[in-house]
């Protein structure tokens, strides 16, 4: 987790230390490297207003490539592809291997590995020294998740 965070502060450091107007018109390839945090919410039911919390938070990270291509007068089209970790825990879920409820997998983790492909529109705005980008877009995911469920060996046979 040190070398994760130390390679972020690098990039983030990196990136603000070259700032500046794009006056380049052809394809500009980056880097792009993120750390998520995920704050499940609660899910809601229409039959008498009932609320749930599924899920505890979670953290994942991605790292990817893009290609940051000028439209012109500051508009920007930026495709990219990267692959991704994120990871959660579900709440008050128990999986048990037996009647005896202390025998049992609780809130077990889930961990999903996948592939990102975001297509970004945006907009750059700024002067020679300093710039800003506004962007919004669309972002296909494919996903495999996978959890570690190794039940105990039940205490009890009942015949």
């Amino acid at each position: 987790m040190k070398h994760l965070f130390s390679l972020l502060s690098f990039l983030v450091i990196a990136g603000l230390s070259t700032l500046s107007a794009q006056t380049d018109t052809g394809p500009m390839w980056g880097i792009r490297a993120a750390f998520d945090v995920n704050i499940p919410g609660k899910w809601h039911f229409s039959n008498g207003g009932h609320s749930v919390k599924m899920y505890k938070q979670g953290y994942g990270g991605s790292l990817g490539a893009v290609c940051n291509l000028y439209l012109g007068k500051g508009f920007f089209l930026e495709p990219g592809a990267s692959v991704f970790y994120d990871s959660y825990s579900y709440d008050n879920f128990t999986i048990l291997n037996s009647t005896d409820s202390s025998d049992g997998i609780f809130d077990p983790t889930i961990y999903k590995v996948g592939l990102r492909v975001p297509l970004v529109v945006g907009y750059t705005f700024g002067s020679d020294k300093f710039s800003m980008s506004v962007y919004t877009g669309p972002e296909a995911s494919v996903a495999g998740w996978y959890t570690h469920l190794t039940l105990p060996t039940p205490s009890r046979v009942e015949i």
